[in-house]
């Protein structure tokens, strides 16, 4: 008996523990539809080459009442012993907070912002966020 509270006790203090996810997406997930809640950060990581001219950008940004856009950044994909140089590809991440329950598009495209062109890549997923 004593030996079932106990077990009890644990298992009620992991699902109150559950605090607010990381979800990471990538190119895999694009078209997805990514059921989370609110509270949980979703973190974006494409490929990308600033040096080319290219850049991802935000399409359409989304509504704040779901999902806020926190910040973006460029890390270059360094090779071990490799020193920073330019040229160097990298990954381009976009982080987001789920504020709120509802649905919500992340549309990214990768193009250069002076063109006139249809975008080179495309990312798009649907954040379905429950309370």
């Amino acid at each position: 008996m004593l030996r079932h509270i106990a077990l009890a006790s644990v298992l009620a203090l992991l699902l109150c523990s559950c605090g607010p996810d990381v979800i990471q997406l990538s190119e895999v997930d694009n078209g997805k539809t990514i059921a989370c809640r609110k509270g949980d950060q979703l973190v974006v990581t494409l490929p990308a080459n600033p040096s080319t001219g290219f850049t991802w950008q935000t399409y359409r940004p989304p509504s704040s009442e779901h999902l806020v856009l926190t910040r973006s950044a460029f890390n270059e994909t360094a090779k071990a012993g490799s020193r920073k140089m330019v040229g160097i590809p990298g990954t381009y991440s976009f982080y987001y907070t789920v504020t709120g329950p509802g649905k919500e598009g992340i549309s990214l495209i990768y193009s250069r912002s002076w063109e006139n062109k249809a975008p080179s890549g495309r990312f798009e997923v649907l954040v379905d966020a429950a309370e």
